[in-house]
């Protein structure tokens, strides 16, 4: 089962299983890239941004039932001659490479015990939900609620509330890790996370920062009131428990 690095190819002309999948016929013509997914016993190809990866249906049918449903419905279009249908995607090559690393070297690659990069799991929730990944989908659950917990007592056992056990930072200030977060939680619909979430946030920054439009440009202004409130109450409590 031969791979080939990554080197500049045209597309050919193939059929395409999910016509609402893709760019213009056009795009096609414009030179690609062949991911190092790209072995010649494979049965379909993708095709996402400017790159091509040839992988197998079996592989993908096994791990998503969008595949699964998608490769089982009949296709009048398909030329089986002209060799492997291309399915054009609408989403990110980096997160697409991404997902085909844990399908076919996940063993070698992928250490669930140890802390994952942010991009990744956004990446792990955002594929999983959208092709039906369950295991994705756990795996980003879980990191976030790790680091997220929804009782007293676990965020008690945090040691270090400005930094993270299972999520690793996509840069050098985590305090954007934790914009990023909440921008996350509001798109998947994690709201278990917010609270947590927002607490990290406000326990780093002034309340003027919240108030300014011209900072934080991920929140949204519900994520803003929401941190003004919390923060208010938090130190209301925090007054209380002095003068007791």
């Amino acid at each position: 089962m031969a791979e080939s690095d990554s080197e500049n190819v045209h597309p050919p002309k193939r059929p395409r299983l999910e016509p609402n999948l893709v760019e213009d016929e056009c795009e096609e013509k414009q030179p690609v890239t062949r991911s190092k997914y790209w072995f010649e016993t494979g049965d379909v190809i993708l095709h996402v941004q400017n790159t091509q990866l040839r992988v197998h249906r079996e592989i993908l049918a096994l791990h998503s039932t969008i595949f699964k449903d998608m490769f089982n419905m009949p296709n009048s279009k398909e030329n089986v001659l002209d060799g492997p249908p291309v399915v054009d995607l609408d989403d990110e090559a980096d997160d697409i490479e991404y997902m085909l690393s844990i399908f076919y070297d996940s063993v070698k690659k992928h250490d669930w015990s140890k802390p994952m990069r942010l991009v990744h799991v956004s990446a792990l929730l955002r594929l999983g939900k959208k092709y039906e990944i369950d295991f994705f989908v756990e795996q980003a659950l879980k990191c976030l609620r790790v680091d997220h917990p929804t009782s007293l007592v676990d965020w008690e056992s945090i040691a270090f509330p400005d930094r993270y056990k299972k999520i690793e930072s996509n840069g050098d200030d985590e305090n954007d890790d934790m914009e990023d977060i909440i921008a996350l939680a509001n798109e998947h619909s994690v709201p278990s996370i917010l609270p947590v979430a927002y607490l990290r946030l406000v326990l780093q920054y002034p309340l003027e920062i919240f108030i300014s439009e011209e900072t934080m440009p991920r929140l949204s202004r519900v994520d803003r009131d929401n941190c003004i409130v919390g923060r208010d109450k938090l130190s209301k409590e925090l007054r209380e428990k002095r003068t007791q």
